[in-house]
């Protein structure tokens, strides 16, 4: 009975978000891919988490941050988005489900804003666009990220990297100077969107096998999202 309790009192803990006082609860599908992210988090293993679009990956990042952060004292996590609105957005409910201080600022001005505050105790949670990573006028980038390699940025701490929508900007310069500059972080990587068979081995690659899937049919049948329709119909044309 004791364990039961016990463990009721985890579940409620860690899988009970408040977003602006509002009580929000995990699906079964944010559930289990809260639960084998965990796991990969405790080996120090990175991934990718595949849910369709419209699942909620936003407040599976907002779970898992919120964890890390509890359970490691030692940790750093950086969110990494590649539109400015999308990096207002998590941090709005980082603040609102109170992982972060409302009066707390964790968005980086730039990639050199961003290596400070990694170089310092807090923040523990950071912010930042993707393009903050990359470097004007740089003629030889293999020199330029064998300087960074040598000397990689000191960080505080064991640091965790999410990627929202990794397939978009993970395959190339930014991704390798962002694993340069934080050689010892763990890269976990967040998508919704159909992968193409290149872009598919490409994110494989650069994060590693998936550490929980959903996808969009099973999203359709369990109703999370709605079903896409497509009609044929033509439509009437005049050239006058």
């Amino acid at each position: 009975k004791i364990c039961r309790k016990d463990r009721l009192i985890e579940l409620m803990h860690d899988f009970v978000l408040f977003d602006g006082g509002i009580k929000k609860l995990p699906r079964p599908h944010q559930y289990f891919g809260l639960k084998a992210a965990q796991a990969h988090v405790l080996e120090r293993r990175g991934g990718i988490i595949w849910h369709t679009q419209g699942a909620g990956k936003s407040i599976l990042m907002v779970l898992l941050a919120k964890w890390i952060l509890e359970n490691n004292s030692n940790a750093r996590v950086v969110i990494v988005t590649d539109r400015d609105e999308l990096d207002k957005q998590i941090e709005d409910v980082l603040q609102k489900s109170g992982v972060i201080p409302m009066d707390e600022n964790v968005r980086a001005n730039s990639g050199r804003d961003l290596m400070t505050k990694l170089g310092q105790a807090r923040p523990r949670l950071l912010c930042s666009l993707v393009h903050k990573f990359g470097r004007k006028s740089v003629d030889d980038f293999e020199k330029f990220i064998k300087e960074l390699q040598a000397q990689p940025s000191p960080t505080v701490g064991e640091v965790f990297v999410f990627v929202d929508e990794c397939h978009r900007t993970q395959s190339g310069k930014l991704h390798r100077t962002m694993k340069a500059l934080m050689p010892n972080a763990v890269f976990i990587g967040f998508t919704g969107t159909p992968l193409l068979k290149e872009d598919k081995a490409t994110s494989l690659e650069v994060f590693g096998g998936y550490i929980h899937t959903y996808k969009f049919g099973e999203a359709v049948e369990d109703g999370v999202v709605l079903d896409l329709v497509y009609e044929a119909s033509e439509i009437y044309q005049k050239l006058c």
